[in-house]
Formats: structure tokens, C-alpha cells, sequence
């Protein structure tokens, strides 16, 4: 596993709605379902070598209804600082 990378300020804890994870090949999508507790936080990183950037992580369990599989599902997406200016766009778009 991946050491993790120095935090460059506060973490913020995020409240969705709900998470569904789909494996395309497999046919297998994880869904939340009712309190699965659900962790989902954004915090500013620097990675060696990289412009900083914001790591997006989600962890849930969830389950697939039609293969009856549960599962505890883990995501992380590191995304360049710039790249939130349009997540605020989408924001003022409303």
C-alpha cells in the first residue's frame, strides 16, 4: 500500500447523499444502502514531484442486490488544485 502523501492543510468531512462503485466487466455494482457509514473526505495534498493537489477519498460498504455481494468499498482521486475552479462553476451554474 501507498504511503500517504504530506497534508497540506485541514481535512473536510463530506456528507453525500449515497455512493454506488460499478466494475463495468463484472456486472458488480456496490450500492450504499440506508446507513452504511460512509466516509467521505477532501483534503489538500502535495505529492512529491506534483503540483498540489486535493485527494478525494470515499469508503463504504455496499452491496450489489443482484449478486447479492457486500463488500467494503475504497476510492481515492487526487485532483489538481485548478481543476476545482469548475466544480465551483457547477456550483454558480444552480
Amino acid at each position: 500500500m501507498k504511503k500517504l502523501s504530506p497534508r497540506t492543510g485541514d481535512e473536510v468531512w463530506i456528507k453525500p447523499d449515497y455512493a454506488i462503485a460499478r466494475f463495468m466487466g463484472s456486472k458488480v455494482a456496490f450500492k450504499t444502502v440506508g446507513d452504511s457509514g460512509m466516509i467521505c473526505t477532501a483534503k489538500p495534498i502535495q505529492e512529491r514531484n506534483r503540483e498540489p493537489q486535493v485527494q478525494l477519498h470515499v469508503r463504504f460498504i455496499g452491496t450489489d442486490v443482484w449478486k447479492g455481494v457486500k463488500d467494503t468499498v475504497d476510492i481515492d482521486v487526487y485532483i489538481p488544485l485548478d481543476e476545482w475552479d469548475k466544480l465551483i462553476e457547477v456550483k454558480r451554474c444552480q
